[in-house]
């Protein structure tokens, strides 16, 4: 605790974390009730004027060469993401939506989607494809969505807004049904 939040040696009274879970405000101390209300207050208009952009991936295996439900090297899948601005106020202007892959892979669909302006309750949708080598080490492959938008904030200055979304998929040498355990598991 003392390594996140330390105040000049002191470890805090008070840590203020904002809606992108960022450390807006630490104090070593105690504040009067008048300060703690303006500092809410203050996150709370950032809150209003900020975007709140939600990007959910749906990985399809659509490009599996054996069908059997599970991912191997050497086989592709596709992500389908649906971006929703849930803004209370904001619109997500020139937005883009870049896809980092672990090694192993290649992103046979353009890296990034430029998805333009993404208004105040609107839904879009991007998609990438993938291809793994069949070198891809075996276990999680994981990826990571970078999703940039301009906004105007609460003093109509052009502000950007920064998104990055994890998520991962299972490959193994695997095949539909296996490993199968059970407690009459026999061997040959």
């Amino acid at each position: 605790m003392f390594g996140l939040f330390h105040t000049d040696n002191l470890l805090p009274s008070a840590v203020y974390i904002d809606h992108t879970m960022t450390v807006h405000y630490k104090h070593a101390g105690h504040d009067s009730e008048v300060n703690i209300n303006g500092r809410i207050q203050e996150m709370l208009d950032n809150l209003y004027g900020a975007p709140i952009v939600t990007a959910n991936p749906e990985i399809l295996l659509d490009n599996e060469l054996d069908n059997d439900g599970v991912l191997n090297p050497n086989e592709g899948f596709s992500i389908s993401f649906t971006f929703t601005n849930n803004s209370f106020e904001t619109d997500a202007l020139d937005s883009k939506a870049t896809l980092e892959i672990d090694p192993g892979g290649s992103i046979t669909s353009p890296a990034t989607i430029m998805i333009g302006d993404i208004l105040l309750g609107e839904t879009i949708y991007g998609d990438f494809t993938i291809l793994l080598d069949d070198n891809v080490p075996l276990d999680e492959f994981n990826m990571q969505l970078i999703l940039t938008a301009d906004y105007i904030d609460n003093f109509d200055n052009i502000a950007e807004y920064i998104k990055e979304v994890p998520f991962s998929i299972e490959v193994s040498l695997n095949q539909y049904g296996f490993p199968f355990s059970a407690p009459s598991q026999k061997t040959s």
